[in-house]
Formats: C-alpha cells, structure tokens, sequence
C-alpha cells in the first residue's frame, strides 16, 4: 500500500517541475550554499542554523484521531490529539505552499537496516540542507531498489509555513502532526531538523500487516 492514500495534490507537487528528486551529496551541498541556507565549515562540513528552535518542541507535536488511532494512543500531555478536518485543511495549505516553490527537494529511502522490519519512506523538504539531512540520516537505496520504492511513511517539512493557531486548531505557529491514515508526517513553523528523525524514528503499528510495537511511545 503506498503511504499517502496519494492525494492529488501530493501527486501534483510530486510531479511538478520545481521538485528535485533524490539529489547526491554534493548536489545538495551546491544548493545549500547557492541558496544560502548555510555555510562550510573548515573541514568540509555544512553549518546551517535552525532560528529559535534549536531542538524538539513537544508541545507542538499532535496525532489525528481518527478511526485508527482513537483506541490505541495513549492519549495525553505528550501524544496531543488532533481532529482529521484540521489536519486535511493543514495538510491543504502545505501542499499548496510548497508547490508555488521555486525548489523543493525529494528524498526517497528507508529507515533501519533490518530488511525484514526496514520501513520505505519519502522525505519532502523546503530545505536543501533539510533533504540533505535525511539522506545523511536515513538509509539511501541502490538504483535497483530505488525502481521498486514504495513509500509507507511521508514526511512533508515545510518550516517557513506558519501556522495560525487560532485558525488551524494548532497551539503556536509550530506543528508536527502524524496522521496514520494518510501515513503521513506534516512539519511547519520549525527549522529544526531533528523533528524529521523523531518523527520516524518511533514505535509504530502498519494497519492490516504485523504490529511492531504500542503506538503509545510514539512522541515520548
């Protein structure tokens, strides 16, 4: 089953003529710096800074409730609900934002080494260095298992869309929400690229296959 449900907005922006798909290391670095989204350090190394939020933001982070959620979360301070019309609307308005970027950058990968419990995701970002992140920090496939990519988990990143809390049922201008029927991790408001990681580096449950383990531990 592909991740998304693929809406056609997600397909539009995926296929349009701004995005830039699976870009190499040294690619990346050149758009970073031609975008001046950070600087080389001495050794080699890109340097990039992430504004004011220079780590998580745990009250930021929401799961939708919807049916396949509802009875399994372990529902609270840390796994903050949200309802499935705000995400949809939230989810909208990134889609829309992103695809009147000039540049917007797709990382296709997995997370975890184990064949046998490797998870297929894609990495959408605003940000050159954001997509050079995940390609440091997730696991790039071979030409041959790029052909046969089918991703279970999207993350969409676009940390210059602000949220309006009042509006869009969020509690700053800051979001990071999952939705596991959409398969899908929506991030604004926050250049911190840690929220990526966090996002799927969890404990996780796939609808009609194997469970892994409580989506309960997902934010903690």
């Amino acid at each position: 089953m592909n991740s998304v449900g693929m809406s056609s907005e997600l397909t539009k922006l995926l296929q349009g003529d701004n995005m830039r798909v699976q870009l190499s290391v040294p690619q990346l670095v050149e758009k970073v710096l031609n975008r001046e989204e950070g600087i080389l350090t001495a050794t080699g190394a890109v340097r990039a800074e992430t504004g004011k939020y220079t780590g998580r933001s745990p009250q930021d982070k929401f799961i939708v409730e919807d049916r396949s959620t509802k009875d399994k979360i372990d529902w609270g301070s840390v796994n903050q609900p949200i309802s499935p019309e705000a995400f949809e609307k939230l989810y909208d308005k990134v889609v829309d934002y992103l695809q009147e970027k000039d540049e917007v950058f797709l990382f296709k990968g997995f997370a975890g080494a184990d064949k046998k419990h490797q998870l297929p995701i894609q990495v959408i970002n605003e940000y050159a260095w954001h997509n050079l992140f995940a390609q440091q920090l997730f696991i790039t496939p071979t030409n041959e298992e790029l052909n046969d990519h089918q991703s279970e988990f999207t993350v969409i990143s676009a940390p210059n869309f602000k949220a309006d809390p009042a509006i869009d049922g969020t509690n700053s201008e800051t979001f990071i929400i999952i939705s596991f029927e959409r398969r899908t991790v929506l991030i604004g408001g926050t250049e911190y690229a840690g929220e990526m990681k966090k996002s799927i580096f969890f404990c996780y449950e796939l609808p009609f296959t194997r469970t892994r383990c409580p989506i309960y531990a997902l934010f903690s």
